[in-house]
């Protein structure tokens, strides 16, 4: 194996830290994992936001998530116009989504975790607003950057059907 790969497994497993910017160059491709892409302060804003949905203060949520989430938009458009883009919820699907841009031949970018929880609040705290088509398009968005991540996946599905349902409901 080469010494890259061998880097990226002993990360994904734990036994050595990540940088703070990995780059692996595949194929005539870049993947960069970002594993620090948000300051602290960021990152104890989002906790806060989840915490105030748990405690059905979702207005409130939404509106500190807000310019945290401008940022990440902005990070996102930018690297989906140099390639694909995800957010990795742990170093190892981080790894697996750098691998998966390089197999298609394109240059990647993933975010840190912070970007899923952040989105993953935003569409919480939607669904508690009853906001179900935005959140619908929250949780459809977050499955596209985290495409392995089964919980994200049962969590639209959830949001489908509770939309199909309220569209029986008024029929």
């Amino acid at each position: 194996m080469t010494g890259r790969l061998m880097t990226a497994i002993a990360i994904g497993l734990g036994l050595i830290a990540a940088p703070a910017c990995a780059e692996t160059k595949v194929a005539e491709t870049k993947a960069v994992i970002q594993t620090n892409s948000s300051s602290q302060e960021d990152i104890a804003t989002i906790d806060r936001a989840s915490g105030l949905v748990a405690r059905k203060q979702s207005v409130q949520a939404l509106d500190l998530l807000a310019p945290i989430l401008a940022k990440f938009d902005a990070q996102i458009a930018e690297g989906e116009t140099k390639g694909m883009v995800f957010c990795g919820p742990s170093m190892i699907e981080a790894i697996l989504y750098s691998t998966l841009s390089a197999s298609q031949k394109k240059d990647g970018l993933v975010l840190g975790p912070e970007v899923c929880n952040a989105l993953f609040a935003k569409a919480y705290a939607l669904t508690d607003l009853d906001r179900k088509e935005e959140a619908l398009a929250t949780l459809q968005r977050l499955t596209a950057l985290a495409p392995m991540h089964g919980y994200y996946f049962v969590e639209l599905g959830y949001s489908y059907a509770r939309s199909d349902a309220s569209l029986r409901i008024r029929r």
